[in-house]
């Protein structure tokens, strides 16, 4: 009976002994199916959105060139006030279709080699040209300029400005840090890039659509609501991955993984 007893307790410390490793795999498998719905429910409406844009912009077309006819035959007044507003809004909305359709499917991506500390002085660049009066607030921490990304630049261009005018307005651009890291020797085929903020930060409710179209938690005046949504499928098609870290009132990270020249697709010789 004792043996018993005995084999027993050994029997409940190794299954608590366990139990922290099964619970992490656990969290694992679950972040893991939560991305990969993600994914899919992301194709999924990508496809729905650019099909739905198409139907809608070919209206808004046939409304903008209709009034522009008619404005040719109409004397300055009210007639013409109102037919250029009519025009000037239609194609606002035609704009926002095509931003919509850009976003659901960008172009295929024209990867090439791209160095790391290059890219992001263009980065800099931008932001001194945008945010002037703020342009000391941006900081950039290389751990090697010298790594080369496999990447399409001008897509991931506009991937990253979306992100640090995002983190602007979440800071009201005051002490933005971006923070580029090369991958180390374990990694060598992925670069690990983040960017980060001292703002607001975002609640988990928010966070939990901040890259849904449309969506924003700004106050009137915001943006489209699409900057994090171009931002990821951007991302994306260049084989990378996005992810946020956000909590109130400590700021907002986010997390981008893209592919460096070691893991581009390599060309294969025909046998002889």
């Amino acid at each position: 009976m004792l043996w018993l007893m005995f084999d027993a307790a050994i029997d409940r410390a190794a299954a608590n002994a366990h139990a922290p490793a099964s619970r992490q795999r656990g969290d694992r498998l679950k972040t893991h199916a939560a991305a990969a719905a993600h994914r899919s429910a992301s194709s999924a409406l990508a496809v729905m959105a650019a099909g739905a844009a198409h139907e809608l912009n070919n209206p808004l077309t046939v409304i903008s060139g209709r009034t522009q006819l008619l404005l040719t035959g109409t004397p300055d007044g009210d007639d013409a006030r109102n037919l250029r507003t009519i025009r000037d809004q239609a194609d606002r909305a035609s704009n926002m279709i095509n931003e919509l359709i850009s976003t659901a499917k960008p172009d295929a991506p024209q990867p090439m080699t791209v160095r790391l500390g290059d890219w992001v002085a263009g980065q800099r660049q931008y932001w001194r040209g945008r945010y002037g009066d703020h342009a000391g607030n941006l900081q950039v921490h290389l751990s090697d300029p010298a790594v080369r990304m496999w990447v399409d630049p001008l897509q991931l261009d506009t991937a990253m400005r979306e992100i640090l005018d995002n983190a602007h307005h979440a800071g009201s651009g005051d002490n933005i840090r971006v923070s580029i890291n090369s991958p180390s020797v374990a990694s060598d085929e992925t670069i690990v890039l983040s960017v980060s903020d001292d703002g607001r930060g975002m609640t988990p409710d928010i966070l939990a659509h901040a890259f849904d179209p449309f969506f924003s938690h700004r106050r009137a005046g915001r943006g489209r609501g699409l900057g994090l949504t171009r931002a990821q499928r951007l991302v994306e098609v260049n084989g990378g991955r996005m992810w946020i870290d956000s909590c109130p009132d400590r700021g907002t990270t986010v997390h981008l993984v893209l592919p460096s020249i070691v893991s581009r697709p390599r060309r294969t010789l025909p046998c002889a």
